[in-house]
């Protein structure tokens, strides 16, 4: 199967195993359609430590990783102390980005990674809904990249996810989030649904 010159990975929380875990993913040197990954972009990376353990991971040229959260600096070390602080100078992080409308960052990217988003407001379904919408719409994927999502199991409503049987598939596909038509809608492909490790 030919992938579309965007794609969405999405790995969920659960109990399956992989033989692969999600930081080799991150930090693969291809695409799931195999265009080489060059700059990943870590979107809304809370308290940093994803970007952190990215940049640990993989020698990366300058420039090639580009750590994004919402807090400014000063909200980080309010917030998750002075560690999240020296996360943020060390990466030379942007703060202040919000996820659904993210600032030039400059060039494309190959992978954007955006790990358990959750909109205002407890089990506001609609609200996360609109989130991975804007998301898939506004992730600044060059051709040939992906944008790779964390959720908790089940809320992706991904055929992989789902239980057995008509009536259970319906009802959680019916209180999930819908992440295969915020893929859609915005063309892109859900290519891989797999356990967040």
């Amino acid at each position: 199967m030919k992938l579309p010159h965007r794609s969405l990975r999405l790995l969920a929380a659960c109990a399956r195993t992989a033989a692969v875990n999600t930081l080799a993913r991150y930090v693969a040197p291809a695409t799931v359609s195999g265009a080489p990954c060059r700059r990943v972009l870590c979107l809304g990376d809370g308290d940093l430590s994803c970007s952190a353990a990215l940049a640990e991971a993989r020698h990366w040229e300058a420039g090639a990783l580009t750590a994004t959260t919402l807090d400014t600096r000063d909200d980080l070390h309010r917030k998750y102390g002075a560690d999240a602080a020296a996360r943020f100078d060390w990466l030379g992080a942007t703060g202040g980005v919000d996820a659904t409308r993210p600032p030039d960052l400059g060039e494309a990217f190959d992978r954007v990674i955006f790990n358990f988003p959750h909109a205002p407001g407890k089990q506001n379904i609609r609200r996360n809904r609109e989130l991975l919408h804007a998301v898939c719409a506004g992730a600044p994927l060059a051709p040939g990249g992906e944008l790779l999502i964390a959720l908790d199991g089940g809320q992706g409503g991904c055929a992989g996810e789902l239980p057995q049987g008509q009536q259970a598939r319906r009802e959680a596909w019916n209180r999930s989030w819908q992440l295969d038509v915020a893929a859609a809608e915005n063309g892109l492909v859900v290519a891989e649904a797999l356990p967040f490790e």
